[in-house]
């Protein structure tokens, strides 16, 4: 049997997303790892990204394979790293795309130790807001880290998880190619208790022709 995912959306995208398929949207939540469909493995995480509370049952296509970080890196690897390819690699600066040449593939140990290494340093985030001037330019971080998964799918990884349990949402995949994540049905959110011990459950699913409803009436609502 497949294993169950989950992704938290609104509701205004509710309906496509069951009709046509996930597909890769603008910046915004749920890029904290790179571009990519954001999917979870307990109800719990989802939630937090749900926007109008409807959460999408999903699963992956066979075969689909994740790297699962668990926010442990060698310190020695990212040494050598460092000294190859410099500290904008490290830093995810703005060049971060120049720091890998095109026709150099990092071994799948240095890979996993730099990918650890990105997603748990606090510097991941330099340089991801708006430069002024002449030519201003908005550095999009997730952009950078969505370069790194052009080495991971060299290596024929589809995804990247996160094992780490540093963060809330640490049972967090984000999935490269949206075509791997297959809706399987809509479901209404809810929730209880307090922020310090909510509890979720949801819905029995929603049929295609509610959803749309729901969908058009929360597209309406945000004009």
């Amino acid at each position: 049997m497949s294993k169950e995912y989950f992704h938290g959306t609104w509701a205004g995208h509710a309906y496509a997303i069951m009709s046509r398929g996930f597909e890769l949207g603008h910046w915004g939540h749920g890029n904290m790892r790179g571009r990519g469909v954001y999917i979870a493995q307990n109800v719990a995480s989802a939630a937090l990204w749900t926007f109008g509370d409807i959460i999408i049952r999903c699963r992956l296509h066979p075969g689909t394979r994740i790297l699962w970080m668990d926010g442990r890196f060698d310190q020695r690897v990212i040494n050598c790293l460092r000294r190859e390819f410099g500290q904008e690699l490290l830093d995810l600066g703005p060049h971060f795309h120049k720091a890998i040449p095109h026709n150099k593939q990092l071994t799948r140990q240095e890979l996993f130790h730099l990918t650890s290494y990105i997603l748990m340093h606090p510097r991941r985030f330099r340089g991801s807001w708006a430069v002024k001037g002449k030519k201003a330019r908005y550095r999009d971080t997730w952009l950078r880290l969505s370069r790194l998964h052009e080495q991971l799918k060299r290596h024929g990884y589809d995804a990247l998880g996160d094992r780490s349990f540093a963060y809330w949402d640490s049972d967090e995949v984000v999935v490269f190619d949206p075509a791997r994540v297959i809706p399987v049905s809509a479901h209404k959110l809810f929730r209880s208790g307090d922020d310090w011990n909510e509890t979720f459950s949801l819905s029995e699913p929603i049929d295609l022709e509610t959803l749309r409803l729901i969908s058009e009436k929360a597209q309406e609502e945000e004009e």
